[in-house]
């Protein structure tokens, strides 16, 4: 039906001290990218960006290759490069706290990326990263966790799981996203933007920001999306990027919007601009994104915007208002990081990140080795949440599908030709396996982001099965070392 996400084959040797501090990762990647390298190298990028996991590790080594072979093209799929090296980088740390008689969460939040520390790729993280509290959030939530004992003939095991991912494609690559609005009759505004609505619920966040900025309430907002004759550009749908960059362009526009609104409210009812007869100011932006401003309705009928379109359509004139944003630069993974960098702007990956951490629950039979999931903790951080809704289904959808990628699915090919040619083949999980999911979002506003905000629809795919693993790990003493994993991984 798709391209599938790329095979790898992964390699970890890690030092750390005996209190659990990592001194260093010597890491060795292949993907098979198939008959055409087609995203292969960019994959390849991500999987050796973030293969250290969301950890200060002050010496690495990767090595990674994209190889040619006789099966189907691999391509983009949910998490690009990340949930691949998320599982072995996790596993590598479980067992590693294991070695050493260490608490699986400690051992993560001694060695945690924070404000001021460096990637493996040399960024200094500044504020607006939070991973530390997803840790935190989801120790507290597993801690006060209540599940009934596990049946007799079961042994349960809770695992845990972090992993990081980019904003945006960064690395040096250019970006931008445009946007336009329009005065309509009776008086709605028409947002224009570029991004692809493919479930994410970004036409919702843009006419959320868009409320926020012009004070014009939601329900007078119309947003026309990814119709590339009519809407501004705004580049690919992809990289977690969408609410960050289309998301500067529609504030920044609706900010703009706004003074050409008071401007020819003013100059056509006869008003001083910014007075508050003539203009009634919107919610604060806090407010506004939950219900939208108050110009359209508490303007009199001579300052009304409906009244406004009228007057601007007489003299043959129009409301329009175009933006182009552009994000902070970045810049290639240099061939030597320097820790710390001589010149932080020039060692500059992303221009965001976002991360998460994630708790399983499972229950095995002790003489089958089947995993029984029970419950997934998932704590996201998002920067700032512009629809709770929207971010709690992402979270939930993205841990449904690392569920599939622990336990169920897996794509067979042999001597080039597939052989999962269907669903059921294939092995997606029914609605009867996903576990409860607990969702828990950390705010910490990026600077950045639009009114805080950053992506995040991409990485909750990443932590689950890793967790999942972790906690086969914790009940049985088993560590799998591939996906999907089987009950004769387990019990052979």
């Amino acid at each position: 039906m798709s391209t599938k996400r790329h095979a790898e084959y992964l390699h970890y040797r890690t030092a750390a001290t005996r209190d659990g501090k990592l001194l260093a990762m010597d890491i060795d990647i292949l993907l098979d990218t198939g008959a055409y390298a087609s995203l292969g190298p960019a994959v390849a990028t991500r999987s050796a960006s973030f293969a250290t996991g969301p950890y200060y590790v002050p010496n690495v080594r990767v090595r990674v290759r994209a190889v040619y072979t006789n099966n189907p093209v691999a391509g983009a799929m949910r998490g690009f490069g990340s949930p691949q090296v998320a599982f072995a980088a996790e596993s590598q740390m479980e067992r590693l706290a294991h070695r050493l008689g260490l608490d699986p969460f400690q051992i993560r939040l001694q060695n945690a990326l924070r404000p001021g520390l460096t990637t493996a790729t040399g960024d200094i993280l500044g504020p607006g990263n939070a991973f530390v509290a997803t840790l935190e959030k989801v120790r507290e939530a597993v801690e006060k966790s209540q599940l009934p004992p596990p049946p007799p003939g079961m042994r349960r095991g809770v695992g845990v799981a972090c992993a990081y991912k980019n904003v945006g494609l960064g690395t040096g690559l250019y970006e931008h996203a445009g946007c336009s609005m329009e005065l309509r009759p009776g008086g709605r505004l028409l947002v224009r933007v570029g991004c692809v609505d493919t479930g994410q619920g970004s036409d919702t966040a843009m006419a959320q920001l868009a409320a926020a900025a012009t004070g014009i309430p939601l329900e007078m907002i119309d947003v026309k999306a990814s119709d590339t004759h009519d809407t501004p550009d705004a580049g690919v749908t992809t990289g977690s990027r969408m609410v960050f960059l289309s998301g500067n362009a529609v504030y920044q526009t609706g900010l703009r919007f706004r003074q050409r609104l008071e401007a020819e409210q003013a100059e056509l009812s006869g008003m001083v601009p910014g007075q508050p007869e003539a203009l009634a100011r919107g919610a604060p932006a806090d407010r506004a994104l939950a219900r939208g401003g108050s110009v359209h309705g508490k303007l009199t009928s001579r300052g009304g915007l409906d009244w406004l379109y009228e007057e601007l359509a007489r003299r043959g004139r129009r409301l329009f208002v175009e933006y182009d944003y552009v994000p902070p630069a970045t810049q290639p993974i240099p061939a030597v990081v320097e820790d710390p960098p001589h010149d932080p702007a020039r060692q500059r990956l992303h221009y965001a990140y976002c991360f998460t951490t994630q708790a399983a629950v499972v229950d095995v039979e002790e003489k089958t080795g089947r995993v029984h999931v029970r419950r997934i903790i998932a704590a996201g951080d998002v920067g700032r949440t512009l629809h709770l809704r929207s971010t709690e289904g992402q979270i939930e959808g993205g841990v449904a599908m690392g569920l599939g990628y622990a336990l169920y699915e897996e794509f067979q090919v042999k001597e080039g030709q597939v052989l999962s040619d269907d669903l059921q083949k294939l092995g997606i999980p029914r609605i009867t396996q996903v576990p409860e999911i607990e969702v828990i979002v950390v705010e910490d506003p990026h600077p950045e982001g639009p009114l805080g905000a950053k992506g995040m629809s991409e990485l909750p795919v990443a932590a689950t099965a890793p967790a999942i693993a972790n906690a086969i790990f914790a009940a049985t003493g088993v560590s799998p070392s591939r996906l999907p994993i089987k009950a004769t991984d387990i019990v052979p």
